[in-house]
């Protein structure tokens, strides 16, 4: 997978959806004040820690948050729908049929979360309902997004043991046995080896800034 690590940043493909990071040096409100998302309805999750999600079909109002859930998903414009992390792995998720069907999601994916395996149960939900990756729709467009979280060398969970967690390769997993054609792109970033860049809860502590991945569809 080292050849698919790119920088998670802004992208637009075709005019059709729009991703966007925030980390240290970009604010949110700030962000959303902008002309290109002035039509947006603002989209955020309570994240519990979970693999609860949940699609989103209307937003009655221009902001939201979701409750109990850790994943959302949508085929409907002029949604952003978003992840706050601070070393849990965001993802994003885009889908194109080859026409005019468009989906697409946000998951936080912390170890909780991945070892719930949070993304493989959004995968399978995807593909049921609307053949997302299926081997049988060759004109499948199918990108997942791997955001900068902590790396395997920064994330220890036993000290004594000296034992690491690797969420990137964990998720990767989850994709591979997912059997879907898919694009993968991963960060390069580490939030706690790049500090200067994104906020990071093993560096800060309790009370640490959010670092923010966004994506939603672009009302053409």
């Amino acid at each position: 997978m080292g050849s698919k690590k790119r920088n998670f940043a802004r992208k637009k493909l075709s005019m059709k959806f729009i991703i966007k990071t925030l980390g240290n040096h970009e604010n949110l409100e700030e962000t959303l004040n902008k002309k290109e998302f002035e039509k947006f309805s603002f989209v955020e999750m309570e994240q519990t820690h979970s693999d609860n999600f949940i699609e989103i079909n209307e937003i009655l109002e221009k902001r939201q948050v979701i409750p109990n859930v850790d994943a959302l998903i949508t085929t409907k414009k002029n949604i952003l729908l978003a992840v706050k992390t601070a070393d849990c792995l965001p993802i994003l998720i885009h889908w194109n049929n080859g026409n005019d069907k468009n989906v697409i999601a946000a998951i936080h994916s912390g170890r909780a979360g991945t070892e719930k395996k949070i993304l493989s149960k959004v995968l399978k939900y995807l593909k049921l309902k609307y053949g997302v990756g299926s081997k049988k729709n060759q004109t499948n467009n199918l990108t997942i997004w791997l955001g900068s979280a902590i790396c395997k060398e920064c994330y220890q969970i036993d000290k004594k043991s000296d034992l690491h967690y690797d969420l990137y390769q964990k998720n990767i997993d989850q994709i591979e046995k997912s059997g879907m054609i898919v694009k993968i792109i991963r960060s390069e970033f580490c939030t706690l080896h790049n500090n200067d860049l994104f906020h990071s809860y093993r560096k800060s502590g309790p009370g640490v800034a959010m670092n923010y991945s966004l994506i939603g569809l672009i009302e053409s």
